[in-house]
C-alpha cells in the first residue's frame, strides 16, 4: 500500500522538471513522513488484530488510517494536475521536429561539438512583417539544433545606419542581418558579406534535394547574386549568392473599385492601358465629398520620404517603364534624359494633384494604414499589403472592395515593376559561420516558409511550393483578382538599378531631388538636371571615373 503513495513523489518531480523552463520550480514534496505515518498506522492495526491493541482504539486507528490515506490520495491528484497543467503550460512548437528529420542534415552536430560553451547567433532584423512571423519560429530552431539565437530588431531609418556600422568595423558581433538587392553591391564590394555557395554546396551542411533551391522564384534567387565586378546593367543576377530571399514583393496598384465606379472610371481588362489613364482616374477622384471647399477624398496616396526606397511607391515603375535610366552604360547618370524627363513630370503632376498634403513625408507603413482607413482611391506599393492589410475587415475599411493590377507600359510599350526581395546574409567577420548557413537554410526551407506565410503573414513567400500550397490559395482566392495580378507581375519583374556600390548615396540624392519638383521648389527639368550632377559627384568622389 505504501508504494501506492510513493508514485506521489514521482509526480511532483516530474511536474517540477517541465515547469523549469517557464516558471516558479516546484519544491519536491517531503512525502516520507506520510509514507511513514502510513506504514506506522497500518502496523497498529495488524497488532490490534493479534490482540497487542485494545478493541478500544481499533476504530481510532481505523479511522486516522482511513484519513491518512484520504490525505494521500488528495495529494497524488493534486500532483497528477499539476505535472497536466504544466505540460500544457509549454508552448507546442510551430512546427513539428518531423518536418525536418527527413533531411540529411545533422542539425545539432555544431552544438554538441561545441560541448558546454554552446553555440549562440546574434541577428539583425527590420521592424518588419517578416521578422514578426520569424520569432515566434525561432524556438524551432533553437530546439532542433540546440543553438542559442539573440535577435535585435530595429526600424528601417535606425536598421541600416548602424549596420554599416557593425559591419565596417568587422567585429563580428553580427552572425546573420537582413538585406536586399540593392545593399548586396556596396557589403559585397567591401567585403562585409559572405558568399554563401560554399555554404550551399557543402553536403555536411546543406542537403540540396531536400533544401531544394530551384523552388525559389528565379528572379528571387538571382536577385542576390553579383559577380562583384561588373557595374551597371550587367553583372546582376551572376556570380556568387551573398543572400537568400525570405520575401518577393512586387510594386503592384491597388485600387477601389466602387470609387472609380462612382467616378466613371470604366476599368476594362488590362486597365490602366498607360499611366495617363491612372492620372485621369486619380483627378477624378480627388473629390470635396462633403462640400465643405475642402478635398477629403484623394485620387492617390504614395510614399515620399526624403530617402530613396520611396521610389518603390510607384515612381520607379514609372521611371523604368519609359526607357529611362539612373545611370548609362559607361555608368554615367542618365536621370535627365528626355525620357526621364517626362516621366518625372507625369508623376509629379500625379503627386501635386491628387496626393494628400504632406505626401512628400510619408513612409510605407503610413501609405498602408491611410489606405486602409479609406483616404484614396489608389495607391502603388508592394503588393503584399492587400494580404497584411487591406483585405482584412478587422483592421481595414475597404476590404472586399478592391481590384489590383499590373502598373502599365511607358509610350514605348515596356513594362517594369519594380520588386523588393528581403533576404537574409550572412556577415564575413562572424566566428559562427557554420552555425549561420545552418540558420539561414532553416529559416528558407519550405517548412518555415509555409508555416511563416499561413500562420504568420509573411508576404509573399518566395517559394513557388509555398505559392501554391492549397493553404496559402484558400488564403488568397478571395480577395479578388490578387493572385493573378501577383502571378503576372512576375513576368515584369527586376532590379531596375544599375549595379552600384555608390548605390544609396546616388538614389538618396536623385530622390532628393524628385522631392523637391513635388514640392515645387523647382522645375522637374532643372531637379533632374541637379540630380545628375549631384550623382556624377557622389560617383567621382568614390573614384569611379578617372
Amino acid at each position: 500500500m505504501i508504494g501506492k503513495y510513493a508514485k506521489l513523489v514521482s509526480v511532483l518531480v516530474a511536474a517540477a522538471l517541465v515547469l523549469g523552463a517557464c516558471a516558479a520550480p516546484v519544491a519536491e514534496p517531503a512525502s516520507g513522513d506520510a509514507d511513514a505515518r502510513i506504514a506506522e498506522l497500518e502496523a497498529q492495526l495488524a497488532a490490534a488484530q493479534t490482540g497487542e491493541v485494545g478493541e478500544e482504539d481499533m476504530a481510532a486507528l481505523q479511522a486516522e488510517l482511513e484519513a491518512a490515506q484520504a490525505e494521500a490520495e488528495a495529494a497524488l491528484a493534486a500532483a497528477e494536475a499539476a505535472a497536466a497543467e504544466a505540460a500544457a503550460a509549454v508552448p507546442e512548437l510551430a512546427i513539428p521536429l518531423e518536418e525536418f528529420t527527413d533531411a540529411n542534415i545533422d542539425w545539432r552536430g555544431l552544438a554538441e561539438a561545441a560541448g558546454d560553451e554552446g553555440i549562440s547567433l546574434n541577428i539583425a532584423v527590420v521592424k518588419h512583417p517578416f521578422t514578426e512571423s520569424l520569432i515566434p519560429l525561432l524556438p524551432v530552431f533553437e530546439e532542433l539544433t540546440g543553438i542559442r539565437v539573440a535577435y535585435n530588431v530595429l526600424p528601417q531609418a535606425e536598421y541600416w545606419p548602424k549596420l554599416a556600422i557593425d559591419l565596417s568595423t568587422g567585429s563580428g558581433l553580427i552572425d546573420v542581418y537582413m538585406t536586399g538587392p540593392e545593399l548586396t553591391w556596396p557589403f559585397a564590394a567591401a567585403g562585409w558579406t559572405e558568399p554563401l555557395d560554399a555554404y550551399i554546396e557543402n553536403p555536411e551542411l546543406t542537403d540540396l534535394a531536400w533544401y531544394d533551391k530551384d523552388d525559389f522564384y528565379e528572379a528571387a534567387w538571382d536577385a542576390n547574386r553579383w559577380d562583384g565586378e561588373t557595374l551597371g546593367h550587367g553583372g546582376y543576377g551572376e556570380g556568387p549568392i551573398y543572400a537568400i530571399p525570405v520575401t518577393y514583393e512586387i510594386m503592384a496598384l491597388t485600387y477601389r473599385i466602387d470609387l472609380l465606379e462612382d467616378a466613371g472610371i470604366v476599368v476594362d481588362e488590362g486597365w490602366p492601358h498607360t499611366w495617363e489613364d491612372i492620372l485621369e482616374a486619380a483627378k477624378a477622384t480627388t473629390l470635396d465629398t462633403n462640400g465643405d471647399g475642402t478635398i477629403d477624398q484623394y485620387g492617390i496616396i504614395a510614399r515620399g520620404h526624403r530617402a530613396w526606397p520611396s521610389m518603390f511607391g510607384g515612381y520607379s515603375n514609372i521611371f523604368y517603364s519609359y526607357g529611362a535610366l539612373d545611370f548609362d552604360e559607361q555608368l554615367m547618370p542618365a536621370v535627365n534624359s528626355p525620357e526621364g524627363v517626362a516621366a518625372t513630370e507625369l508623376w509629379v503632376e500625379l503627386m501635386q494633384c491628387c496626393a494628400p498634403p504632406g505626401v512628400t513625408d510619408l513612409q510605407w507603413f503610413q501609405v498602408k494604414q491611410a489606405f486602409a482607413q479609406g483616404q484614396a482611391a489608389m495607391s502603388i506599393d508592394c503588393d503584399w499589403f492587400a494580404a497584411a492589410t487591406y483585405e482584412r475587415p478587422e483592421v481595414s475599411e475597404v476590404a472586399g472592395n478592391l481590384g489590383y493590377a499590373v502598373t502599365p507600359p511607358g509610350p514605348g510599350g515596356e513594362r517594369v515593376q519594380d520588386l523588393w526581395f528581403w533576404s537574409l546574409a550572412m556577415t564575413s567577420a562572424g566566428y559562427n559561420k557554420d552555425a549561420a548557413w545552418l540558420f539561414i537554410q532553416w529559416a528558407t526551407s519550405k517548412p518555415v516558409q509555409l508555416a511563416a506565410t499561413r500562420d504568420f503573414e509573411n508576404w509573399n513567400p518566395p517559394r513557388e511550393s509555398v505559392w501554391e500550397h492549397p493553404d496559402i490559395v484558400a488564403m488568397t482566392e478571395g480577395w479578388a483578382n490578387y493572385r493573378e495580378v501577383v502571378e503576372e507581375n512576375r513576368n515584369y519583374t527586376k532590379v531596375p538599378h544599375a549595379v552600384n556600390p555608390q548605390v544609396g548615396a546616388a538614389l538618396d540624392t536623385w530622390w532628393g531631388n524628385v522631392q523637391d519638383a513635388i514640392l515645387g521648389t523647382v522645375s522637374v527639368k532643372d531637379a533632374l538636371d541637379r540630380a545628375a550632377q549631384e550623382m556624377y559627384n557622389v560617383m567621382d568622389m568614390a573614384g569611379y571615373y578617372d
